[in-house]
């Protein structure tokens, strides 16, 4: 198994999150990362049920961090379907090891490898 250290930073360079994921192969795609992160994002917060919502896309409404109002399950596929949307309107960039990555290019995934994802505006998904 391949674990990978997801940073997420704005243009400026201030990190807003940090998260790992686990992969069985180490050829994966920067598809296959998107989906991994939003999912396992998504799972964490809906088995725990925190206050605060911390992941790629927010539940509609402000980047990292968000506070929903009412404390209730995130749809896992909306999720993905706005990060999908948002990676291919150059809402943020993916950087692996310092290279930029299209949706997808196969990366061989090492041990220790970091994924960057540069945020360049903010992204929301619709709450139902």
């Amino acid at each position: 198994m391949i674990t990978l250290k997801i940073i997420d930073e704005t243009a400026g360079g201030k990190v807003l999150n940090e998260v790992e994921v686990s992969f069985q192969n180490e050829l994966t795609t920067v598809q296959d990362i998107i989906n991994t992160r939003v999912y396992a994002e998504v799972a964490a917060y809906n088995n725990k049920m925190p206050e605060y919502y911390r992941g790629l896309i927010q539940p509609g409404a402000t980047l990292n961090g968000f506070k929903l109002k009412q404390r209730k399950k995130i749809d896992a596929e909306q999720q993905l379907f706005t990060a999908l949307e948002a990676f291919g309107r150059n809402g943020f960039f993916v950087l692996i090891d310092n290279i930029q990555a299209e949706i997808s290019i196969n990366s061989s995934s090492k041990q220790n490898n970091e994924v960057l994802f540069l945020h360049r505006r903010k992204w929301r998904s619709r709450v139902n």
